[in-house]
């Protein structure tokens, strides 16, 4: 019954939209020196307002899309070198294409919090979706 249940669950995400994304943060932005991290991810949608995906900046993410004015709403958890991060985040879709690959930019407000480190980042996002 186990593997049943993870195979249609896994099989799920084969019918769902998916999004790959390239992002560039800006971390450390209420520090002194900014720091700056390239990143990629995949996103799987849920529904119309979730996707749930992995980002190599910020690890396992869960967005929110229903939010009022169109904003997005962003959680994380990464586990790297031992320790573990969590991301608190709000997004914005500047612009959207239309078309078979949907182009999408955005802007993104994140707080991310870790046992001996907290920083406040501002990513710029470009997204493809299927």
């Amino acid at each position: 019954m186990k593997k049943l249940i993870l195979f249609l669950l896994f099989t799920s995400f084969a019918f769902s939209a998916i999004t790959f994304n390239k992002t560039m943060a800006y971390g450390n932005i209420s520090g002194d020196a900014v720091v700056v991290r390239n990143g990629f991810g995949l996103d799987f949608d849920i529904n119309d307002n979730m996707s749930f995906g992995y980002d190599t900046i910020y690890g396992m993410m869960v967005k929110a899309g229903n939010l009022p004015a169109g904003i997005t709403f962003r959680l994380g958890i990464k586990d790297s070198a031992g320790g573990t991060s969590a991301l608190t985040g709000l997004g914005y879709d500047w612009w959207k294409g239309t078309g078979k690959i949907n182009t999408t930019l955005g802007t993104s407000i994140d707080y991310l919090k870790s046992a001996d480190n907290e920083e406040t980042s501002i990513s710029i996002n470009l997204r493809w979706g299927f």
